[in-house]
Order: C-alpha cells, then sequence, then structure tokens
C-alpha cells in the first residue's frame, strides 16, 4: 500500500474479502488450497466529498481489556 501511494495511486483495504471468497475464486480462477484474507483495491484517489468521512478513533484505554487482579494475601 505505501508503494501504490508513492507511486500516486490510492488503495484501500478489503477485509470483507473471505466473506465473498466464492465469486473472487470463481472470477479469478484462485486455487481451492489458497486462502483468501484481505484484498487491496488500487486506483486513483478522488477528492469526492466521501472520501473525507473520518469516523474517529477510540481511545487505547476503550479498546484495552484489563485482567482484575485480587490484593495480595487475600483469596476469592
Amino acid at each position: 500500500m505505501l508503494s501504490a501511494h508513492a507511486q500516486g495511486l490510492g488503495t484501500c483495504a478489503q477485509g470483507a474479502l473471505a466473506v465473498w471468497a466464492g465469486p473472487v475464486r470463481a472470477l479469478f480462477e484462485v486455487p481451492a488450497d489458497y486462502r483468501l484474507l484481505v484484498g487491496v483495491s488500487v486506483g486513483f484517489a478522488s477528492d469526492h466529498p466521501v472520501n473525507a468521512y473520518n469516523p474517529g478513533r477510540a481511545a487505547s484505554d476503550e479498546l484495552l481489556l484489563r485482567a482484575h487482579r485480587q490484593p495480595q494475601g487475600r483469596m476469592s
């Protein structure tokens, strides 16, 4: 993706490829022993307003699960 960007191309990771593996396998004749995990769309970037959408990011403390620890010497 970085190399494509360096060449003036835009990219978009397509994580839903695994869900649509059947049609992709048929169209591109992908052997059955290959696992499709992710695809990458490559093309010229557009300045269309939809491409400016930014959903934001959750703070890391919202994403991390912390183990609950009992104080030493106490059993539960």
